[in-house]
Order: structure tokens, then C-alpha cells, then sequence
């Protein structure tokens, strides 16, 4: 008798694969609990026997390292699996792991790893230190894109070189659709000046499914909602399966809803997407009071101004794209660092003539110090940034942080390794990194 494999999606970002009732493969467990600093809570957490499902799976592959992705305390909870990782340049979360006990794999780039006697994955490493995994099935292949998003070549080559069988398979993509980034929290003039709105976010989900060919688009790593009393203002501009549904053009790529289980020879699926819950419980909202309360309590050390100094002076590049200096603003005390990039020197006062200034609660700014995550702070949907430069030389100052807390810009040897390792395969998506400084370039020469 043939075999019988299922999909199934579940949490955040956590997809599985079946083979006779055998998960073979599982990614990203966020299966309890909440991420950035109590901000992030799950729409819908998994069941106990969903839970179990996922601890039995043979291998668990974790995409990239942002905490809703990477959620320690699941991973905990899973125990002493096998799990399996992309190939990047600099990667701490495999020796992370493997000092704590449990065992991890490399996977080498656009290289099958047979999981299954029927059944093979390929990792496939996409700038800036985030991961595509394909799985293939007798009867589909599954692209799990979670918040990628590469440029038309690169997916081309996917099509063209990977899914060779797309003729006789189904071809699903699993991709994120609502922004989780600080694209919805820059303001100029005191103003919002997002950076897209919910209709370009369907359109570049579908876009990128139709570039590979995809017969089913699963909603996918954007199941969560926002619970701080300065993060509740995000849940508004969270783009929902609702507005995926209103804004998806007909086509070949059909739309499914969010928590299936699909039958993969079939595609017969069912959906749990009508239990999706956005209210915490009085237990979480007490975790989240918690949270605050310390926040609140908390008095920043003396050492902060050293930390943030030596982290800014060690971001490669800014005095080329930002001249007039970066602001800080610990919102509980009021303090203010700016940085002033000319001199490479901490200055206890934001002057007014700035590039940007981030406003953030004070404990979240020193924990993010000591744990080298400031790229995270993007994320978390609680911080507010003003800019007085272009909304992408905005982000791209995100951007660079990422490329310092993931030690690309440790030495200029380091540097140069990311630039090698990315730019056979990834030279599109490079270019669009690149791309994000050129509309200011002309403007901060006229400084």
C-alpha cells in the first residue's frame, strides 16, 4: 500500500511532514509562551497532542535565529532531538545548541538531505542570514519561504533548478504575509510613514508564489498578535487571512486559510483557522503586567552609555549614510545618547538636527546591549523610530545592525565571507540590500 504523507501547520512558522503518521520533519517550534520581551503571543497555540506530534518528530529544522523562530523555551520543551540548520556564513545557534546538549546538523546549500524513504529537504540560505526549506514528496513540493522574501531571479532559479517535477506535483508555499519588522513604526513629523500597506503585503505573497510555479499559497509565520500596553496599536495594521482573501487575485495559486492538514497526494485539506483566539488569557496578561512593572521599576545601569558606544562604533559604514547621527531615547528615564557618527562619540543630548531617533523603554535597550539582539528591536513592534532621512535608509539602518549582531561585521575578513557566501547564489537579493541606501546617497552627499 502507498504511503500516506500529510502537511500540517501549526503555532507561528511550524509546518510538518507526515509519512504514515510519522513526522518525518518539523521547523521553527514556538509552541508555548511568547516572544519579544512579552510583545508576541500565538493566535492559536498547539494542542497537547500537537505539542507531542512535533517532539516525535526526527528532525527539527530551524530556519534563522529571530526568537519566534528560534523559541528556546520550545525547544526546551521538545528535548534532545535531531535538529538541522542552513549553511551561513557566521551562525551561532548550531554550537549554541550543541554546548546544551543537543545534536545539530549542518545542511549544505541547494543539496537534498533524504529524510524519508520517499521524502528529501534542501535548505537554501537567503541574505540577510535567513533560510528557505523545500521538501519533496512523492506528490508535492513544499516551499516553506517564512520572512523571505528574494527577488524575482533568485526565485526563478528555485523554479527552473529545484522543482523539476512541478509538472506532476502539487507545489505549496508557506510564506508570511503581515509586516513584522519596523516598517509600521516610523514616523516623520510625527506622523506614521509606513512602507507599505496591507494590499502590497498580499501582493508580494502571491507574486512570490506564482514566481515558483506554486498550485496553494498557506498563510504562514505571521500567526500572532501584539499584547503590551505600546505594542496593542500593531494588531490594527496586522494583514489577516481576511485581508489576504480580499486582496488575492484570481489566478492559478489557490488560497488556503491559515492551521491546515493536507492530504499531499489529494490536497484535501481541513482547516482549525475558525479557533483563532487574540485575547490573552488572565494568566499571559499577567505575565505581560509583569513585564511592565519591571520595565518600570527598572533604572538604567551606569554602563549603558559605554555599551551603546562601542556598539555603534563597531556598525560598519555609518558615517557614509548617516552624517548627521543617530539618537537614542530611553523612554521610562527620558535619558537621550545620541551618536554622533562624524567623531564616533556618545553625546548625552539629541541635537536637533538628527537622521533618526529610536525611542524604546529603557531595560529593553540594556537587555538588548548585553545580548547583542538590537536588530531584533525592529520586531518587536513596541519601539518608535523618527527619521528625517527616505523610510528604506531608515530600515536599512536595521539592516546593518542584523549584519553586526550575526558578527558579519566583526573584522573586515568576516565582512568579506559574507559578501563571498552570498553572492554566487544571492546576488539579487545583495543588490536589493544595496538598493536600500541608493535613493539618499545624492542627499547625504549634499550634507
Amino acid at each position: 500500500m502507498e504511503a500516506q504523507y500529510i502537511l500540517k501547520t501549526l503555532g507561528h512558522a511550524t509546518m510538518m511532514v507526515t509519512e504514515n503518521g510519522v513526522p518525518l520533519i518539523a521547523t521553527d517550534p514556538w509552541l508555548i509562551g511568547s516572544a519579544y520581551w512579552r510583545s508576541w503571543w500565538l493566535e492559536k497555540y498547539p494542542s497537547k497532542e500537537e505539542i507531542q506530534e512535533v517532539r516525535n518528530a526526527r528532525n527539527i529544522y530551524i530556519t534563522h535565529s529571530h526568537p519566534d523562530h528560534f523559541h528556546y523555551p520550545s525547544i526546551r520543551l521538545i528535548g534532545k532531538r535531531k535538529f538541522l540548520h542552513p549553511r551561513f556564513p557566521r551562525y551561532e545557534v548550531p554550537p549554541f545548541l550543541k554546548e546544551n546538549d543537543f545534536e545539530s546538523e549542518i545542511l549544505e546549500g541547494w543539496q537534498w538531505k533524504q529524510i524519508g524513504d520517499n521524502v528529501r529537504a534542501m535548505s537554501i540560505a537567503v541574505p540577510i542570514d535567513d533560510s528557505i526549506l523545500i521538501v519533496e514528496t512523492p506528490h508535492a513540493y513544499i516551499l516553506n519561504f517564512n520572512d523571505s522574501a528574494p527577488r524575482p531571479n533568485f526565485l526563478r532559479l528555485i523554479k527552473d533548478k529545484v522543482l523539476k517535477g512541478r509538472e506532476v506535483r502539487a507545489v505549496i508555499v508557506l510564506k508570511s504575509y503581515s509586516p513584522a519588522s519596523i516598517a509600521r513604526s516610523m514616523y516623520r513629523e510625527g506622523k506614521v510613514e509606513p512602507m507599505k500597506d496591507k494590499k502590497d503585503y498580499c501582493n508580494t505573497a502571491q507574486e512570490i508564489a506564482e514566481s515558483v510555479g506554486a498550485t496553494h499559497f498557506i498563510p504562514f509565520a505571521s500567526q500572532v498578535f501584539f499584547s503590551r500596553n505600546d505594542s496593542t496599536w500593531a494588531n490594527e495594521s496586522k494583514v489577516t487571512y481576511e485581508d489576504l482573501r480580499e486582496f488575492w487575485r484570481d489566478g492559478c495559486v489557490q488560497l488556503l486559510p491559515p492551521f491546515i492538514e493536507m492530504n499531499l497526494e489529494t490536497t484535501e485539506f481541513t482547516s482549525s483557522y475558525s479557533a483563532v483566539n487574540r485575547k490573552l488569557e488572565k494568566e499571559n496578561l499577567q505575565k505581560v503586567m509583569e513585564r511592565e512593572k519591571e520595565e518600570y521599576e527598572f533604572v538604567l545601569p551606569d554602563d549603558c552609555a559605554s555599551r551603546l558606544q562601542k556598539y555603534m562604533s563597531e556598525i560598519y559604514f555609518l558615517r557614509i549614510f548617516f552624517r548627521r547621527g543617530i539618537g537614542w531615547r530611553a523612554t521610562k528615564s527620558g535619558r537621550e545618547f545620541f551618536y554622533n557618527t562624524r567623531t564616533k562619540k556618545l553625546e548625552n543630548k539629541i541635537p536637533d538636527n538628527y537622521d533618526l531617533i529610536i525611542s524604546l523603554p529603557d531595560k529593553v535597550l540594556y537587555e538588548s546591549l548585553q545580548n547583542n539582539v538590537m536588530t531584533d528591536l525592529g520586531i518587536t513592534m513596541f519601539i518608535r523610530v523618527d527619521t528625517k532621512v527616505s523610510i528604506k535608509f531608515t530600515y536599512g539602518f536595521f539592516l546593518m545592525m542584523g549584519l553586526h549582531d550575526y558578527g558579519h561585521f566583526n573584522s573586515w575578513k568576516d565582512w568579506m565571507q559574507f559578501v563571498r557566501f552570498y553572492a554566487p547564489s544571492g546576488a539579487q537579493a545583495l543588490f536589493r540590500f544595496r538598493s536600500l541606501f541608493s535613493p539618499t546617497i545624492a542627499e547625504a552627499k549634499m550634507r
